[in-house]
Parts: C-alpha cells; sequence; structure tokens
C-alpha cells in the first residue's frame, strides 16, 4: 500500500494520495504550500482595481489597499465616495479621479492617505488631477469653521500630480493635507487650481517642491483664477514657477 504523505504546515494540513515520484518533487510542492500559507497570512492583500465610475455611495476600507486606479474614475451625481485613512490610491499616468457627487477623504497624522503614480518604465507615472466639476457636493460648516459635512480632503499626501487638485466653481475642505512633487505645465497651479467661482477653504496644508513649467506658467503651487478661496494657515516650501 503506497504511503500517503501529509504536511504538517502550520494553518494548513494537507494530504495526498498515491506519494511523490522523487525528493525534488515533494520539496516543490512544499515551497508552492509555503507561498501559498504567506497569500493567506494576516496583513497580506492583493492590490484592488477601482471600477471607472461609482454611482452609489461607497466606502474603501484600508483592508483593501493599496488601490489600483488604471482609467480615469468617475463619481457620478448623487453618489459619495469615503476613502478611510492609512489607504494608498496608486494612478497610472495621466489618470484622473473626477468627482460629480461627492468625495469625502479622511486620513489621520498617524495613519494619512496617499495619492500617488505607479511605476512605468520611466519611474514614478505622472497621474492626472482629482477634478471637483461644478455640481458636486460643497463642504458645509457649522459656527465658522467647524467641518460638518460634503466634500473633504484631510490628512491626504497628494504626491505626483499634474495639478493634483482641480476645483471648478465648486468649494470641498482640504485640510492638513500635504502637496508634494506635483507639476504643471503652462497653465500653473500644479498641486491646486481654483477656478469658476470656487469659494473652497484650504487650511493648514503643506505645499513642497511643486513645480509649474513654461513661460506664461503663474503659481508654483496654488493658482486662484475668478475664485473667491480661503488660503489659511498653509506651509510652502521649494515650490517654483515663472510667475507667482
Amino acid at each position: 500500500r503506497p504511503q500517503v504523505p501529509v504536511d504538517k504546515t502550520p494553518a494548513i494540513a494537507v494530504a495526498f494520495v498515491g506519494g511523490f515520484r522523487c525528493r525534488k518533487e515533494m520539496m516543490m510542492f512544499r515551497r508552492a504550500l509555503l507561498i501559498c500559507g504567506l497569500l493567506m497570512a494576516p496583513g497580506f492583500s492583493f492590490a484592488e482595481v477601482a471600477p471607472s465610475s461609482i454611482a452609489a455611495d461607497t466606502t474603501w476600507t484600508k483592508s483593501q489597499s493599496p488601490i489600483l486606479i488604471n482609467e480615469t474614475l468617475t463619481i457620478g451625481v448623487g453618489a459619495t465616495l469615503t476613502i478611510e485613512s492609512g489607504i494608498t490610491l496608486t494612478l497610472a499616468d495621466k489618470v484622473s479621479i473626477r468627482v460629480q457627487g461627492g468625495l469625502k477623504a479622511r486620513g489621520s497624522e498617524s495613519d494619512p492617505i496617499r495619492v500617488e503614480g505607479g511605476q512605468n518604465d520611466s519611474g514614478q507615472a505622472r497621474w492626472g488631477s482629482i477634478t471637483f466639476k461644478e455640481g458636486s457636493t460643497d463642504a458645509s460648516f457649522s459656527q465658522l469653521d467647524d467641518y460638518e459635512n460634503g466634500s473633504i480632503v484631510e490628512w491626504v499626501i497628494f504626491d505626483h500630480g499634474t495639478q493634483a487638485l482641480r476645483l471648478e466653481g465648486t468649494s470641498p475642505y482640504v485640510h492638513r493635507c500635504t502637496f508634494q512633487n506635483n507639476y504643471s505645465g503652462e497653465a500653473g497651479g500644479p498641486a491646486i487650481t481654483a477656478t469658476k467661482g470656487s469659494r473652497a477653504r484650504i487650511r493648514n496644508n503643506t505645499f513642497a517642491d511643486n513645480y509649474a513649467d513654461g513661460f506664461s506658467a503663474w503659481g508654483g503651487a496654488v493658482l486662484v483664477e475668478s475664485s473667491d478661496v480661503i488660503l489659511q494657515d498653509n506651509t510652502f516650501e521649494r515650490n517654483k514657477s515663472y510667475y507667482g
């Protein structure tokens, strides 16, 4: 009667009838089991790929991180995407997020959200923008400065974007974020561009090493055009442009 080898790897017990033809075959199988064990271990997760559109209220949790965004994502009218602390969003080259509904991205000082470019043949990808479109959900406040509801980005690190935040006639709350290594060409405003009457509150953020290229580029970090935003208690370091 053939022997029935039993692998006693912790948490995985597998029995096979018929045995192995040689020791090499057995060792290869044991290595495969070890890999399976690692993949099933606590804390291991596969990268999740985001859809191209969100039509209903959706929450992304840290257990899903990192989340790959390989094509432009649209958050539809009436839908809100909530992103919990500790999540990394990895965007492909020139890929953006368009907010027509609401976006609540709230990290923490110890566990921020990261929005960054993925890796490609030339290094780190230069992703597009998170664009709040006209008609998207504005932030609302109680008293004077206490955030209450609506679109917010808080404790988020924006890295390697192209005009990382675009506010087109809409007013989310931008609070305690870091904008670094973002770029724009002739338009300027590589970190934040506010246009079309935006009244956003932009408070307690850090802008570092952002660059607007081109002879007509305005704003090495922030460009405000035909808007009335509140810029308060922000820190600016080593941002560059031809004007402003």
